[in-house]
């Protein structure tokens, strides 16, 4: 492993002269000074984003190879594979590395385990992850992990989808005291009975290494992680998804969803309560997903309904843990609300419904010709009075604002009439004989979206008063990219920034029944709010980050057009895209992954441009010479299969 040479090492004369004279006229000695910006170049050279060679002590890493040392070793096998035990199989690198990897299928069932680390004090932690093999075909590897005095395990992935392993980075922390423990992809909910697994994932450990870390790398550190000028990424957490797949029914294995956060750039979470009429709290008047059918039309469904219910019963639903979880490390957290969730079509019609939806059709909206649409219209006073209530509800967890999730429902309103009635009223013509560009329909639909958004404005101050809370309740509305679309479906954004009714507003790029084909008017956000205090927020989707390149480039080009900040939907350390791995031959598997250390850290804007250029992080593969019996050569063995 290569170190990176000090500042003094590459520094001029002519610079150390400057160096003397700013010494001089401050009254330092000269080798404070040096150190200051000895510890400066460091802070930049060893890698903000966490590469292991790039630390000033690489060379002194210690190397766990031998993963059949976990405990207890009753949860290994070095034979056949067995249910609920870790296969033990060597394995051989091409660069002379040695070692015994543990080894688990998506259905073993195998139990945590601990590794024993004996260390003291700060290390950076790194496990290698991968070796599944070609016959995988493109099945992930992931783990599980969590250090002794963590609050709950993170997770991590392979994305090589090669024959090879990936050194992934897991956190930097005081090791005094503390072991690492393993488990794999399987919730202990799911594990008890061998429950079907919605995504079938992998375990494999190759290797855990441990890089010791001087005094000013944890100085650094502990300094970067109170910078709160970097926190300015959000979060949006659907409180669905990661549910639907990881089955969690305990306190701990729910946390499993926001631990990555804690020493990130994502300032704020926003949790949302799943949708308009649909909650996973206790409600009087939300409905949870699945409850009024008990034939759920996937497996995962059926796992987020049972999940819900249970911590209902326990008296520690889903909203109140998510906001406690944010509270602990120190995050603002926001409830998010989709505007138009209320019902969903088959085969999902009886699991995404809600009695509002079922009791109401009086409610809902109607296209020009009649047809009934699959969605509440907000011309309609009871619907916003529904709204305003669930709202209501959810205040009652004091979280520190409220996300209006308009990108993933429009329309808000049609020809029904509700509307229709208005525009006659107003215009004295009938809505449905004019054009649907007609200015009168996006004027009248402003009014009426902006008369709810000073309802809930009013709403948060009125509950911010009975609370007796100091701060306001923040606004959060999340918008469509261009200013035509979001006045043709009545989001008038710049009344409401004039009128103060917003603090932040999030951009979707990509919205159903808008003109994707062109991109985020980043000016007209910057003009609107242009000597205000309101914050513009740019959306970037997880998975469809299609690389390194976009992600960062993208992020920059933001920066500079005036975003405060950047709101990632669904923004997990695993499965949001690969970092292209090098070509390493002929394989059956895809890459699939995050490169979470970048992500997790695009609010150090400053460090943005130095990143692109060094294409750093990089992600490090180490070729496989041998994995169990299997040596990799030219002659491949599964060609007969």
């Amino acid at each position: 492993m290569n170190r990176c040479p000090s500042l003094v090492q590459r520094t001029s004369p002519l610079f150390l002269l400057q160096i003397q004279h700013f010494a001089a006229v401050t009254r330092m000695s000269l080798w404070p000074v040096i150190g200051l910006l000895v510890f400066s170049a460091n802070v930049i050279a060893q890698n903000a984003l966490f590469e292991a060679d790039r630390w000033e002590r690489s060379n002194d890493a210690i190397i766990f190879s031998d993963m059949s040392k976990v405990t207890p070793s009753s949860a290994l096998t070095d034979k056949v594979r067995t249910k609920r035990h870790w296969k033990v199989l060597e394995y051989e690198t091409r660069d002379g590395m040695e070692g015994k990897c543990i080894a688990s299928l998506p259905d073993t069932g195998a139990p945590d385990v601990t590794l024993p680390l004996n260390a003291n004090g700060w290390h950076a932690v790194y496990v290698g992850l991968g070796g599944m093999g070609r016959f995988a075909f493109g099945q992930e590897s992931e783990a599980r992990l969590k250090l002794t005095n963590d609050a709950a395990y993170q997770h991590r992935r392979y994305s090589g989808a090669r024959d090879d392993i990936e050194e992934v980075f897991f956190k930097a922390a005081d090791l005094t005291g503390q072991d690492l423990h393993i488990a794999q992809m399987r919730m202990l909910s799911k594990l008890k009975d061998l429950q079907p697994d919605v995504g079938p994932r992998h375990t494999v450990i190759m290797y855990v290494k441990l890089v010791p870390l001087t005094d000013a790398e944890v100085a650094w550190i502990k300094k970067d992680r109170e910078d709160k000028k970097s926190k300015k990424l959000i979060a949006t957490l659907d409180a669905f998804s990661w549910i639907h797949r990881n089955y969690p029914t305990t306190k701990e294995e729910f946390l499993e969803d926001f631990e990555h956060y804690r020493d990130s750039d994502f300032g704020t979470l926003s949790w949302q309560i799943i949708g308009g009429g649909l909650v996973n709290y206790p409600s009087k008047l939300g409905t949870i997903p699945g409850e009024l059918s008990d034939d759920a039309a996937r497996t995962g469904d059926g796992y987020v309904t049972k999940s819900i219910q249970a911590f209902i019963e326990r008296g520690e639903d889903h909203t109140k843990l998510a906001v406690e979880a944010a509270r602990s490390m120190d995050k603002k957290v926001y409830i998010g609300f989709r505007a138009q969730a209320f019902q969903a079509t088959p085969a999902f019609e009886d699991y995404f419904t809600s009695r509002f939806y079922r009791d109401h059709p009086e409610y809902r909206a109607y296209d020009r010709d009649g047809t009934p649409a699959m969605r509440m219209s907000y011309a309609v006073p009871q619907v916003r009075e529904h709204i305003y209530g669930i709202l209501r509800e959810v205040l009652q967890y004091k979280p520190d604002g409220i996300e209006i999730i308009y990108f993933r429902g429009l329309p808000l309103m049609l020809w029904e009439d509700a509307f229709s009635d208005l525009f006659k009223a107003k215009y004295g013509v009938d809505a449905k004989q004019v054009l649907e560009n007609d200015p009168r329909l996006y004027e009248l639909r402003g009014e009426i979206m902006t008369g709810f958004m000073r309802d809930v404005r009013k709403l948060l101050d009125d509950v911010q008063k009975e609370q007796g809370k100091t701060e306001r309740y923040e606004l959060m509305a999340s918008v469509v990219h261009t200013e035509n679309d979001n006045k043709k479906f009545g989001l008038d954004v710049e009344r409401w920034v004039k009128e103060g009714l917003i603090d932040k507003i999030s951009i979707f790029p990509a919205a159903f029944h808008t003109d994707t084909s062109k991109p985020v008017d980043m000016d007209w956000f910057k003009k609107i709010t242009k000597g205000t205090n309101v914050e513009v927020y740019p959306l970037m989707i997880g998975w469809r980050l299609s690389s390194y390149e976009d992600a960062i480039s993208n992020a920059r080009e933001y920066y500079e057009k005036g975003a405060a900040g950047l709101l990632f939907w669904d923004p997990f350390p695993t499965g949001m895209y690969s970092p292209r791995p090098p070509a390493l031959g002929r394989h059956y598997q895809r890459a699939v992954s995050t490169y979470w250390p970048l992500v997790s850290r695009l609010g150090h804007v400053d460090d943005l441009a130095a990143w692109q250029k060094e294409k750093r992080p990089a992600a490090k593969y180490i070729p496989l010479k041998r994995y169990g019996d299997h040596w990799f050569g030219r002659w491949v063995p599964d060609v007969g299969f």
